[in-house]
C-alpha cells in the first residue's frame, strides 16, 4: 500500500526570512510546503490539513510548548511528529522540548544537509505508521465482516438442531451426533461473537473491561465449550487450579485465549490422547500450563508459532485444516493483558503451551 500524496509540511517561526529560507532547502524534496508566523495561524491550519511534519520554532513570541501542546489536541495533527528549531545554545529550551512530544531538534543555523536527512527520515516514518494503521484498520474490517457473514448459518444450524433434538427420544442413536453438531455449531458461534469484540478492542489497544476473574471458572467454562470437539476424538482432559485464585482482564478475551490454545491441542492429540491442564499461582502471575501427548513441534516450527509473515499452517491428527492465525491471535490477546506465551514441545512427544497471566 503505496501513499502517492505529496507530502505536506509547515514550517513555523515568527520570522518570515527563516521559513523561506527552510521552504527553499527543502525544495529537492517536493514537499507541498506550507509556513505560519503566528500561533493563531499555526491552529488554524492546523485544523484544516494533516500534515506529515512539523518544524517549529522553539522561541516564537506565544510559547512555543504551548502551541505545540496545542497542535497535538486538534483533530487532524494529534499523531503528527514535531520537530523543534534551537539555537544550539539554547540548551534549557532544548531540554525542555523533549518534555512536550518534540520528534527531534534541528539546530541554527541551518546546514542543508542535516535538515533535508531529519525531514525526510521522519516523514518516511510517518508514512509508514499511516500505511500501517490503515492495513489494521482494514484488517479489522475484515474480521468484522467474515464474522457478521458466518453468523446467519451457524444460527441455522444451531436452531435446526434444536429442533431435531426436541423430536428425539433418548433412546434414538442419531441423539449423540445430532448433540455434538449443536455443540460444535454453539462453540465456532462463540467464537464468531468474540472475534467481532477482539476487533473492536484492538483498534484502541485497550482492554474492553478489565475485571477481577477467578481462573479455576474461566477455565472450566473453556473446557466445556471444546468439549465436544474432544469427544469426537475420544480425549480425556484433566484439570488442576487452585480455587481462590483470580486473573485480571476481559473475560470473554480471556476466554478465548484459553480456548483457542485448548483447540490447538485437541487439534494436533492423536485419538484417545490426553491433555492436561495446570494452574499455579507463583509470585505476582498465574501460570496456565496446557500440555498434551500429540504429535509435538519441532524447532522450525516453535520459531515460526507466532510469525506472521511466516505463520505455521499444519493439518491435525484427523486431517482438520488450519489457517495459521489461531496462535498468533492468541499471543495478541494475552499480549493485551500484559501476559506472555511460552512453548515447549518434542517431536512425537507432546507440546506445552503456559500463560503467565497478571494476579
Amino acid at each position: 500500500m503505496k501513499d502517492f500524496r505529496q507530502p505536506k509540511l509547515l514550517i513555523v517561526d515568527d520570522k518570515q526570512e527563516n521559513t523561506e529560507l527552510i521552504t527553499k532547502l527543502l525544495h529537492p524534496l517536493d514537499f507541498e510546503v506550507l509556513q505560519a508566523t503566528s500561533c493563531k495561524q499555526t491552529l488554524d491550519l492546523c485544523e484544516q490539513i494533516e500534515f506529515e511534519l512539523i518544524l517549529l520554532d522553539v522561541r516564537m513570541p506565544v510559547n512555543s510548548f504551548e502551541t505545540c501542546n496545542q497542535i497535538k489536541s486538534s483533530k487532524k495533527n494529534q499523531e503528527t511528529p514535531v520537530i523543534f528549531l534551537a539555537e544550539k545554545t539554547d540548551f534549557e529550551n532544548i531540554s525542555e522540548a523533549f518534555k512536550h512530544s518534540c520528534r527531534d531538534i534541528i539546530l541554527k543555523p541551518f546546514q542543508a544537509e542535516e535538515l533535508l536527512s531529519k525531514v525526510t527520515i521522519h516523514t518516511l516514518i510517518q508514512q509508514q505508521q499511516k500505511q500501517l494503521n490503515q492495513l489494521i484498520e482494514t484488517r479489522n474490517q475484515i474480521y468484522s465482516l467474515i464474522a457478521h457473514d458466518l453468523r446467519n448459518p451457524f444460527n441455522a444450524l444451531i436452531g435446526l438442531s434444536d429442533l431435531i433434538l426436541k423430536d428425539l427420544n433418548d433412546s434414538d442413536p442419531h441423539k449423540q451426533n445430532v448433540k455434538l453438531i449443536n455443540g460444535i455449531s454453539n462453540q465456532t458461534l462463540n467464537l464468531l461473537d468474540e472475534l467481532l469484540s477482539y476487533s473492536r478492542n484492538i483498534q484502541t489497544g485497550q482492554i474492553a473491561s478489565s475485571q477481577k476473574i477467578l481462573a479455576k471458572q474461566i477455565i472450566e467454562e473453556a473446557i466445556n465449550t471444546i468439549s465436544c470437539s474432544a469427544a469426537l476424538k475420544k480425549i480425556t482432559i484433566t484439570f488442576s487450579c487452585e480455587p481462590e485464585v483470580k486473573i485480571s482482564g476481559d473475560r470473554n478475551i480471556l476466554l478465548s485465549a484459553i480456548r483457542n490454545l485448548l483447540s490447538n491441542a485437541i487439534k494436533f492429540t492423536r485419538i484417545n490422547g490426553h491433555i492436561a491442564i495446570d494452574a499455579k499461582a507463583t509470585n505476582d502471575c498465574l501460570e496456565i500450563a496446557i500440555s498434551d501427548n500429540g504429535i509435538g513441534m519441532d524447532e522450525t516450527t516453535i520459531n515460526n508459532l507466532f510469525n506472521l509473515k511466516n505463520r505455521v499452517s499444519l493439518k491435525g491428527t484427523a486431517g482438520e485444516a488450519g489457517t495459521g492465525f489461531g496462535l498468533i491471535l492468541t499471543k495478541e490477546l494475552i499480549t493485551l493483558h500484559q501476559g506472555e506465551i511460552q512453548v515447549n514441545s518434542k517431536l512425537d512427544e507432546g507440546s506445552t503451551f503456559t500463560l503467565k497471566l497478571p494476579i
